[in-house]
C-alpha cells in the first residue's frame, strides 16, 4: 500500500518549500476554496466547484488540466475537515473537468444513515455552509516569476488524495442561523468538541475550554458559581428593598411630628 503522505497546509508548504534545496516529495497540501454547489442528479447529491484555474490570496495557482484523478476514483470518499479518521460524509460518485474547473458530484449518505451527515447536508443546501478543501499530492510545481505574485508556487501537475467540506472561512453565526432555521446542529457542535480534544494533547476539557475563552477574552465559569451569584444578589436586592422600605417609613413618622 503507497504510504500516505503528510498532509500540510497550503501556508506551511510554502514555508517548507520556500527553504527547501529540491521539491519536497511524499509531502501532500490542503487547500480550502469557497465553492459552487449545485442541486445534483437527485435530492441527496450535490455537484461541487472544488478547484479553479484561478490565482489564490497567497499568490498560487492549481493547472486545471495537471490534475490525476485515476487514484482517488476508486477510493472516492468526501470527508468533513479532511479528517480521515472519522467515516465519510459523502462519496463522489463522479469527478471531472469541465470549463477550467475540478468538479465533483457527490452522493451523500441516505436520510437517517448517520445523523452528522444529514446535518452537513443541510448546512449545505441552506447555504450555512460553502467551503471545501482538496487535499492533493504535488508532482510538479515551481514558485512563479511573476512580480505581482511574489512568492507565489504554480503547481503544475498534482494528485487528487480527497476532498472535504470545511467551515471555512470559520463562523461561529452560521450554527446559531442553522438552527434557527431548524436544523440539527447538535452533531457539528460534538464533532467540534471532538476536535479540540484531539488537538488538545490529553488535556481536560475544562483545561481546553478556560484557553479558548481567555483567548477570547472571557472566562468559564460553573453553574454552581453563577448560581452563588444570582442568590447574592438576590440578597443584595431585598436587603436594599427592606432599607429603602425602612428609610421610608421613618421619613413618614418624622413628618408625622
Amino acid at each position: 500500500m503507497p504510504k500516505k503522505p503528510a498532509m500540510l497546509s497550503i501556508e506551511r508548504f510554502h514555508e517548507a518549500a520556500k527553504d527547501a534545496t529540491e521539491p519536497l516529495a511524499e509531502t501532500g497540501i490542503t487547500h480550502s476554496f469557497d465553492t459552487e454547489i449545485k442541486a445534483g442528479k437527485d435530492d441527496r447529491s450535490l455537484i461541487f466547484t472544488i478547484s479553479t484555474a484561478s490565482v489564490d490570496r497567497m499568490g498560487d495557482t492549481i493547472a486545471v488540466d495537471g490534475w490525476k484523478l485515476d487514484n482517488y476514483r476508486k477510493n472516492p470518499v468526501v470527508l468533513w475537515g479532511h479528517d480521515a479518521e472519522s467515516l465519510p460524509v459523502a462519496r463522489a460518485s463522479k469527478v471531472w473537468v469541465e470549463d477550467k474547473k475540478l468538479k465533483a458530484e457527490t452522493e451523500f449518505t441516505p436520510l437517517g444513515m448517520a445523523r452528522f451527515n444529514d446535518t452537513i447536508f443541510d448546512m449545505l443546501k441552506g447555504k450555512f455552509l460553502n467551503a471545501t478543501s482538496v487535499g492533493f499530492q504535488p508532482l510538479k510545481y515551481a514558485f512563479t516569476d511573476d512580480p505581482q505574485r511574489r512568492f507565489g508556487i504554480d503547481f503544475m501537475e498534482q494528485e487528487l488524495l480527497e476532498f472535504s467540506i470545511v467551515s471555512v472561512p470559520a463562523n461561529p453565526e452560521a450554527l446559531i442561523e442553522a438552527r434557527s432555521a431548524g436544523i440539527d446542529v447538535g452533531p457539528m457542535i460534538d464533532a467540534y468538541v471532538e476536535q479540540i480534544i484531539k488537538a488538545s494533547e490529553g488535556e481536560k476539557l475544562t483545561t481546553i475550554l478556560d484557553k479558548l475563552a481567555a483567548k477570547c477574552g472571557m472566562a468559564i465559569v460553573s453553574k454552581e458559581r453563577i448560581e452563588r451569584i444570582e442568590r447574592a444578589a438576590t440578597a443584595q436586592r431585598i436587603k436594599s428593598a427592606r432599607d429603602r422600605r425602612t428609610r421610608e417609613l421613618e421619613l413618614v413618622r418624622f413628618k408625622s411630628y
